[in-house]
């Protein structure tokens, strides 16, 4: 099985590819640090991540089953403690060296998918309130409380800033 899938985003009236870790590449099995991160570091796979997220990406299904509303660095092949993130209305959140807490003991069940992972979809459980911190792509700090949908994304990339299985073992399986 492949290491990498091939992933083209339309946008504008032109298209490009871009390569996706599938669940199986080893960097997607490992943890990423939280490091410091210069501008001229990171600016790449930030812009990367704005093409995927503003273009026309189709997902297999899932969480925004006709567009993409995340992407983690390591499922593009950098070994960077980010993510981005689709906060609406056209904002593209970026998050680096996140962490997240939970904010209570509310749940939330959605149905996921996962460019890692494409042709799964699966219901996943996952805290309803989270609260993420971090810097954002000016390298500010920042804290931020997500809710329902928005709560869900954040958590799935985080899992696999952490190196977790995707899907995690809390899935209600596959519909």
């Amino acid at each position: 099985m492949s290491l990498w899938k091939r992933l083209v985003v339309s946008r504008n009236g032109s298209s490009r590819a871009f390569r996706i870790a599938t669940g199986n590449h080893p960097i997607m099995r490992t943890a990423m640090k939280h490091e410091y991160y210069s501008m001229k570091q990171v600016a790449r796979c930030i812009a990367v991540m704005y093409s995927i997220l503003l273009g026309h990406a189709r997902p297999s299904r899932g969480i925004g089953a006709n567009r993409t509303v995340g992407i983690s660095a390591n499922q593009l092949g950098y070994q960077y403690r980010i993510f981005a993130f689709n906060a609406g209305f056209g904002k593209i959140g970026v998050a680096i060296n996140p962490s997240i807490y939970k904010n209570d003991s509310d749940t939330i069940t959605v149905s996921e998918g996962c460019l890692s992972s494409p042709n799964i979809q699966v219901k996943v459980t996952r805290p309803a309130s989270i609260i993420l911190t971090g810097q954002d792509e000016s390298m500010k700090p920042f804290t931020f409380k997500a809710s329902g949908l928005l709560a869900a994304i954040i958590q799935h990339e985080m899992d696999h800033l952490d190196g977790k299985h995707w899907p995690p073992q809390n899935h209600l399986g596959l519909q």
